[in-house]
């Protein structure tokens, strides 16, 4: 179990931080720019904004982390084998199904019975005095 938890530790790429830094930076952006335009606006209509603000920024880190929990998901799926043996197989000393001499007496008997069946059928029995 230690040497499952070392393999699924999470490396972060070069190409992630790039990302993440420039979305910081997007946002930090979009912030100020919403700060400008705040500065307009009635103190009651600037914390409704304000609250907007922080509920789109969190959304988007949501969707951030989401999105990366998911790519780490399928990297691990991926890296995963895709069966894992329970129990092993064991051979059994007799078999149990089909039972052939069953099978095979009913099949007599049957064959038997319809044979009698068929030559009474055919062979029309004389009248009785």
């Amino acid at each position: 179990m230690a040497s499952q938890n070392s393999s699924t530790t999470r490396r972060y790429t070069p190409e992630f931080k790039e990302r993440a830094v420039r979305l910081v930076m997007q946002l930090r952006e979009e912030i100020s720019q919403i700060d400008r335009q705040l500065g307009r606006i009635p103190p009651a209509t600037t914390e409704i904004a304000r609250l907007l603000r922080n509920a789109r920024i969190q959304e988007r880190i949501l969707l951030v982390l989401t999105e990366e929990r998911e790519r780490a998901r399928m990297l691990e799926l991926k890296t995963m084998g895709s069966v894992d043996v329970v129990d092993p197989a064991v051979v059994p000393i007799e078999k149990s199904q089909p039972k052939r001499t069953l099978i095979a007496a009913a099949a007599f008997g049957l064959a038997v019975i319809v044979g009698l069946a068929l030559a009474r059928w055919r062979e029309p029995v004389p009248p009785t005095a």
